[in-house]
């Protein structure tokens, strides 16, 4: 894709029926947003969205002026699920493809693989393998730091790092009711989010770990990586 080289954080991975993103999506992509005026541009915005930004005047994201964590290789943060959504409207209108934000089951599938690993490396916890509590950085991280923590396709940052958004709302029942591939509720007060935090023990940076956040909440270690079907 024109400005997106391929070690870029926009870089896609195959998984048999969709791409997901190697990478966290950083502050220089999303700075792009911001440059283009995504903040102002209502065709990108769901109509709730919308309303939220106007309402509470959100013209960039929390902490998008903070040093300790706006250097441009770092994972975009403080942004809700609504501002991620309007960047992948955003990034699908400047190219060819359609992007989004990947489904709860497709996040997993790229952070645990074929054979149900505990961490996206395996089943042996590893404080050097991704940014964890453990490890005593107390921040995110740039993002690809830690490929020794890559998941079984290749994806990085799936530990750790921030809590990345997904397209589903949230369910307490969703892999209790459903099958190995669950869809979530079509309606819903919540989002899901994965993958633990830099903020977060290491037990609860495994695959399985699961969250939910207002759509329209901003918190300090969320983000999110792109999905794009086939």
């Amino acid at each position: 894709r024109e400005g997106y080289s391929d070690e870029s954080p926009s870089s896609e991975i195959y998984l048999d029926s969709f791409y997901i993103g190697k990478f966290l999506v950083t502050n220089r992509e999303f700075q792009e947003f911001i440059s283009d005026e995504g903040y102002k541009k209502e065709e990108l915005w769901l109509a709730e969205g919308w309303k939220i930004k106007n309402r509470e005047d959100i013209h960039e994201p929390l902490f998008w002026r903070d040093r300790k964590w706006n250097s441009p290789n770092f994972p975009i943060i403080g942004i809700s699920w609504y501002e991620a959504k309007a960047y992948c409207e955003w990034l699908s209108s400047r190219t060819s493809s359609t992007y989004r934000l990947p489904t709860e089951a497709e996040w997993e599938k790229a952070a645990r693989g074929i054979d149900g690993r505990k961490w996206p490396w395996g089943n042996d916890s590893g404080d050097q393998l991704c940014n964890s509590i453990n490890l005593g950085i107390y921040r995110s991280s740039p993002v690809g730091i830690f490929p020794a923590g890559k998941s079984y396709y290749g994806c990085l940052d799936m530990a750790g790092n921030v809590w990345e958004w997904c397209s589903d709302f949230y369910s307490d029942s969703s892999y209790k009711e459903s099958t190995a591939n669950p869809r979530g509720p079509s309606s819903g007060k919540t989002k899901v989010i994965r993958g633990g935090c830099g903020a977060d023990d290491i037990f609860d940076c495994r695959c399985a770990t699961r969250q939910e956040g207002k759509p329209e909440s901003r918190a300090l270690f969320r983000g999110f990586r792109l999905a794009m079907s086939i």
